[in-house]
């Protein structure tokens, strides 16, 4: 008797990349009421802390949210910028923009998801011996 073989597609659960929280490195814990001299020109650092939706886990990315007019004069910096460009900074629009991209980000497994996030964040692994390389620097 003869067994008949089905290769079957192989399912794999794809995991999706969440923000836990997100900090100020600038201004404090205070940073969504923080008001710039000129919304125009500002570059603005922040930690975010992005694990997978479901677990209790995260690891820390750093990000810098600048308008067009703050990088005018510093096109050293900007050549090799990894954050989000806007045209105001407006605190709730950057905390909705940094949870849009991040929830777009899924992956098979975490280094995945880790190599996406590198496109315009650091990671606090980044650069540690058997840690990923920056697409960016590849």
């Amino acid at each position: 008797m003869s067994v008949e073989r089905v290769n079957r597609p192989r399912i794999t659960t794809m995991l999706r990349a969440e923000i836990k929280s997100i900090e100020s490195n600038d201004v404090g814990p205070d940073w969504k009421n923080w008001v710039p001299e000129n919304s125009t020109d500002v570059i603005h650092w922040f930690t975010v802390s992005i694990g997978v939706v479901g677990e209790n886990w995260s690891n820390l990315f750093q990000t810098a949210v600048a308008t067009p007019f703050a990088g005018k004069g510093r096109s050293q910096m900007m050549r090799k910028f990894r954050g989000f460009v806007v045209s105001s900074y407006e605190p709730d629009a950057v905390e909705e923009l940094f949870r849009e991209y991040v929830s777009g980000v899924t992956g098979s497994e975490w280094n995945d998801i880790v190599g996406t996030l590198l496109e315009k964040m650091f990671w606090e692994y980044e650069g540690m011996a058997g840690s990923l390389k920056s697409k960016n620097s590849l």
